[in-house]
C-alpha cells in the first residue's frame, strides 16, 4: 500500500463508477512499454506472444492505483487484484489506453491499440455474418418439389 504522495503524479480517472489512479511511469519502464507493447499487441491474435503481452500490461498496471481506505492506495500489480477491481475485459483495455495517453500524451492516440481495432471490425464482420445466416435460414421458404 501506498500513501497519494507516493503516487508519481497521480491522476484520478472515473471509469463507470469506480475511481482509479494513474501514476506516471519511470523514464526506464516508460521506455520499455512503449517498446514492447505495440510490438506484442499485434499477435496477440494469433496467441503467438499472449504471455509476453500479459506481462507488459502488469508491468504498466502496477502504476494503477485503488483506493482501499481513507488515504491508503492500491496498485493493481497481479491479474487477480485486476479482475477484483476491474469490472470488465472492455473496461481493462479502457483503462489500458488512459494509462498509454496519461504517460505517452497525444501522439500515439490511435497508434498503440490498432490489433484491437482490427479486432473489433472482425468480431462485427463474424457476427452480422452469423446472424445473416441465421436469418436465411429462418426465412427459408420451402419452395414445393417438381413433379417431372
Amino acid at each position: 500500500m501506498q500513501s497519494f504522495s507516493e503516487i508519481r503524479s497521480p491522476e484520478e480517472f472515473q471509469l463507470n463508477t469506480k475511481k482509479f489512479y494513474l501514476s506516471k511511469l519511470t523514464a526506464s519502464e516508460g521506455r520499455q512499454i512503449l517498446i514492447m507493447y505495440p510490438s506484442s499487441a499485434p499477435r496477440l491474435f494469433t496467441h503467438a506472444d499472449y504471455a509476453n503481452n500479459e506481462q507488459i500490461m502488469l508491468q504498466l498496471f502496477k502504476h494503477v492505483f485503488v483506493e482501499i481506505e481513507i488515504g491508503k492506495y492500491l496498485a493493481l500489480k497481479t491479474l487477480d487484484l485486476i479482475d477484483n477491481h476491474v469490472d470488465n475485459a472492455i473496461d481493462l483495455i479502457a483503462l489500458e489506453k488512459k494509462m498509454f495517453e496519461y504517460n505517452f500524451g497525444f501522439f500515439l492516440e490511435g497508434k498503440i491499440f490498432p490489433g484491437l481495432t482490427d479486432f473489433a471490425v472482425k468480431i462485427e464482420e463474424w457476427a452480422t455474418k452469423i446472424a445473416m445466416s441465421f436469418s436465411e435460414q429462418l426465412f427459408q421458404v420451402e419452395k414445393p418439389r417438381s413433379v417431372n
